[in-house]
C-alpha cells in the first residue's frame, strides 16, 4: 500500500522497500513539500493498517454477539465433580491470614 501511495504522489517507490532505514533519514532532511508527501504516504499506510485491524475486530465482535446466544452459561453443570466448600475456605482462609501476618 505504501508503494501505491508513493506512486500516486510521483515519489520513488524504493522508499517502501527500505521503510525502516528511510525513516531516520527522513527526519534528518529539512522540511519540504516532498518530505510532507512522504509523511502523508506513511500516514496513509498506518491508517490502512488500523482500519484493517478495526474491521477485523468489529467483525469478530459481531460474530460473538450473534452466536453467543447459543452458548448458555447458566445451564446446569453435568459433572460429578463438586467443590468441598469447607476445605476450600480452610485452605484460602489460612493463606489470607498468613499473608497478613507478614505485613
Amino acid at each position: 500500500m505504501l508503494k501505491l501511495e508513493l506512486s500516486w504522489d510521483s515519489l520513488p517507490t524504493e522508499i517502501a522497500d527500505r521503510v525502516d532505514t528511510y525513516v531516520s533519514a527522513l527526519h534528518a532532511l529539512p522540511d519540504s513539500p516532498r518530505n510532507d508527501a512522504i509523511y502523508d504516504a506513511y500516514k496513509f499506510e498506518f491508517r490502512i493498517v488500523l482500519a484493517t485491524c478495526l474491521a477485523i475486530s468489529v467483525f469478530i465482535l459481531w460474530l460473538t454477539l450473534v452466536f453467543i446466544k447459543y452458548a448458555d452459561m447458566n445451564r446446569k453443570l453435568a459433572s460429578k465433580h463438586r467443590l468441598d466448600s469447607a476445605r476450600v475456605n480452610k485452605h484460602w482462609g489460612r493463606r489470607s491470614t498468613e499473608g497478613e501476618e507478614g505485613v
